[in-house]
């Protein structure tokens, strides 16, 4: 067999088991882990301090970061207690506090970073360090959990904060003119970036008004405009984002509390609290805060499959293509369109039920009236459809034409405003007006007491018989709408393709000279792929060799889920646990700098194999340990 420099081929099956043997707590293996860091972040051109909690942070080397814009020096560590629950019982195991000095370039950009620590025992998963726009204050170290002690912010502000214990909420005050309108919102940290701990996912944001001798008395909750959000993460469920606004019809003194719905408090729940005034409150787009995803974009590793923020743009054909097995015809012949023209009430894909081979998917932007299915806009597949729901209750119909047993795949986009805020439903009407196909998944929960509804950003269908349907759109309340609630929906043939491939553990990995170390991942197969699939790992260093392993071709079978539910292979993939064997020879180099390695995979069809097709960036760090005996060979704190 031919040798590729820099590519280890891996042919895929489908195993189990582990090659570690059981370690007793002396001889165990470091996995270098971050549980918090405070506070949670900072603006450009500033330096500040940073604690960073975790366990196995013995040697500690280097601060790691993701880019060259925020430098840190570690100013000591010392060992802490951390505590553990289960159920009602505590427990407590050695962890490491450790004390950085980061600094924050003035041209770095607003966003979130990726902050790791480098020890004698490999690279640690990241913590989110925040960066954003202005001036960022920190919350006061005196108490402030009651309206009369709670601290003053001038305005607009932006501030650091922790709920520090269960039970706490934390009050700020802040004067405000006649008719002034205010926006306020809170930010958390946990699952901005993938594989970052997650503590706070449901801060509490409440608005009061003094009432007369308000000082001495209670503080009364006063009536907002709720812009609350949810920010739904690929695995781990979603975040609350709360967000009010409100036109203060009196000036004076009021009151901001920021909270845990659960009552739950601790080191990894920080937040930032941000007030606007004025014409910075008015929404453009979504007027984010900061960008809730990583500073720095890899669109071509950052393969989102589902999630309403998700872009959907004309180059997704060509994403599509790229990860299935139509990559091995290539693009040759393929005409080329304006993908840049969007023409009201028709779609540049021609007369209804044309298909015509386009490098991108067009466009069309929505034309009313279209509130009922006599009046609503011819459309051929495939095609993204653009428009808004202009007032409560606002319903958009689309009329287009299949053939019996086409395949047709639905995807959409809340573009302005973020779900749940805009929860857009897609349904699928046939001639007769009944309904054979919603973006609504169903399954029994609580041993079958009762149905559970959810919305999906994507959903499949195969059409029995041909002729014309109608696509209707509208806002599942019926109680919200106008600017800004728009909405992408892309509706295409169905592309067999791998979907996301997930690595257990995060996206490092550390390895030790004459062991082997076995990955768990996870691959997804969208829309019917059943080819078999090879994965590989590219830009190996010296001294490192992989175990053989195959996907095979996966021909029957549904996307296995609890019971009871409907429709479930519309909505979510088929999966596949796959282990993949990594060897590293004795003498293995260790490297001071973590190595990064591309995970990348192909689509076997017909004997012959696709491209190479990136799935993710992992960082191989080869250690050579010694366990130490002290925490670290910096200055131990107190």
């Amino acid at each position: 067999m031919k040798q590729v420099a820099g590519l280890l081929s891996i042919i895929l099956v489908l195993t189990s088991g582990d090659l570690w043997a059981k370690e007793t707590p002396e001889n165990r293996k470091r996995n270098p882990k971050l549980l918090s860091m405070t506070p949670m972040g900072g603006p450009p051109g500033s330096s500040l301090e940073f604690r960073v909690r975790g366990e196995d942070l013995e040697g500690i080397r280097s601060v790691w970061f993701d880019c060259d814009r925020l430098t840190a020096k570690v100013k000591a560590v010392k060992e802490i207690k951390l505590e553990k629950a289960r159920f009602s019982r505590k427990t407590y195991s050695p962890g490491q506090e450790v004390y950085l000095q980061v600094d924050i370039a003035g041209d770095a950009a607003p966003g979130a970073y990726s902050l790791r620590l480098l020890t004698d025992w490999g690279l640690s998963g990241p913590v989110t360090l925040v960066v954003s726009h202005g001036e960022v204050v920190q919350e006061q170290p005196e108490p402030h959990q009651a309206p009369e002690s709670a601290q003053l912010l001038e305005l607009p502000a932006n501030l650091n904060g922790r709920i520090g214990r269960n039970g706490e909420v934390d009050f700020y005050a802040f004067e405000v003119l006649e008719n002034q309108e205010l926006q306020l919102e809170v930010l958390v940290a946990g699952g901005i970036l993938s594989g970052s701990p997650i503590h706070f996912r449901d801060p509490e944001l409440i608005l009061y008004q003094p009432s007369q001798g308000w000082f001495q008395g209670k503080a009364r909750r006063l009536e907002t405009r709720v812009e609350s959000t949810i920010f739904l993460l690929p695995v781990e469920g979603g975040i609350l984002k709360p967000r009010l606004r409100h036109r203060f019809g009196k000036p004076g003194r009021y009151l901001v509390a920021v909270g845990s719905l659960a009552q739950k408090g601790g080191p990894g729940h920080n937040y930032q609290l941000r007030i606007t005034t004025g014409g910075s409150s008015i929404r453009q787009g979504q007027d984010r805060w900061i960008r809730y995803r990583a500073a720095h974009d890899v669109s071509l590793l950052d393969w989102r499959e589902r999630g309403f923020g998700r872009e959907i743009h004309p180059g997704r054909r060509q994403q599509l293509l790229a990860r299935g097995a139509g990559n091995l015809a290539g693009n040759s012949g393929v005409a080329q369109a304006d993908e840049g023209a969007k023409m009201p009430g028709r779609s540049s894909a021609g007369a209804s039920g044309q298909r015509l081979p386009l490098a991108g998917y067009p466009s069309l932007v929505e034309s009313e009236p279209d509130e009922t299915p006599e009046s609503a806009s011819v459309i051929s597949l495939p095609v993204i459809l653009e428009g808004r729901i202009d007032a409560p209750g606002d319903l958009d119909h689309f009329r287009f034409a299949v053939e019996a047993g086409e395949r047709v795949a639905f995807e959409i986009q809340t573009v302005d405003r973020m779900f749940p805020e805009l929860s857009p439903w897609l349904e699928v009407l046939d001639a007769s007006g009944q309904t054979v196909s919603s973006n609504i998944y169903r399954s029994v929960e609580n041993n079958s007491a009762y149905w559970q509804k959810f919305l999906q950003s994507k959903t499949i269908y195969t059409f029995e018989e041909g002729g014309d349907y109608i696509l209707r759109l509208r806002d599942l309340t019926s109680r919200r709408g106008g600017d800004g609630f728009t909405y992408r929906v892309l509706v295409r043939p169905q592309v067999p393709h791998i979907g996301v491939v997930t690595l257990a553990g995060g996206d490092h990995i550390n390895l030790v000279p004459g062991e082997a170390k076995t990955l768990k991942l996870t691959l997804e197969r969208e829309e019917g792929l059943d080819q078999m699939v090879t994965l590989h790992l590219e830009n190996l260093p010296p001294g490192i060799q992989v175990l053989p392993t195959v996907v095979p071709e996966e021909k029957s079978g549904k996307a296995k889920g609890p019971r009871n539910e409907v429709h479930r292979d519309r909505f979510f993939p088929r999966k596949q646990e796959v282990s993949l064997t990594l060897l590293v020879e004795g003498d293995a180099p260790a490297p001071l700098q973590p190595h990064p390695a591309r995970l990348a995979a192909r689509v076997v069809a017909e004997g012959r194999p696709s491209p190479p097709i990136p799935v993710k960036d992992v960082f191989l760090t080869v250690v050579n340990p010694v366990v130490p005996k002290t925490v670290s060979q910096l200055e131990t704190g107190e």
